[in-house]
């Protein structure tokens, strides 16, 4: 189950990428695949231990993770091409712009806030939060 999670998830985020032919560019395309890449390599690993540990091979689990793999551009390909055949419109791209970033906003406080047994406040995760926040808004400035 964790595994469809996963790869929905990995799907969405490749959705994020779609830049169809109408859209002005207002974002930085290399910045979101960058993010993406970034975040999708730990979440392999992540994915290939546990995986590996619940079918008890590494040979059983290669499957699974190529399919996790190609997740994120199958879904850049087909929200492109929905938008690009204006089958998914500007609105809805934006929605699921929108829906994307709520996942990332919903993943990201439940690591800070809810890791812990006891849901307690880790101040620890909140400064790294906020150490990556300011590099990225750095990162942005610099270049």
């Amino acid at each position: 189950m964790s595994i469809i999670i996963a790869g929905i998830h990995a799907f969405l985020e490749g959705g994020m990428l779609a830049k169809p032919v109408y859209m002005v560019p207002v974002y930085d395309l290399n910045a979101i695949l960058l993010g993406i890449a970034l975040h999708r390599a730990p979440a392999a690993f992540a994915l290939m231990t546990v995986l590996s540990t619940q079918l008890h091979s590494k040979n059983r689990a290669i499957p699974y993770l190529v399919g996790f793999s190609f997740a994120a551009p199958v879904g850049l390909i087909i929200s492109t091409q929905l938008a690009n055949e204006e089958i998914l419109s500007q609105t809805g791209l934006i929605l699921l712009y929108a829906l994307v970033s709520g996942n990332f906003l919903h993943i990201s406080t439940t690591i800070v806030f809810e890791s812990s047994p006891e849901h307690r406040f880790n101040a620890r995760k909140m400064a790294v939060a906020v150490v990556g926040a300011l590099a990225a808004v750095a990162v942005e400035y610099i270049l």
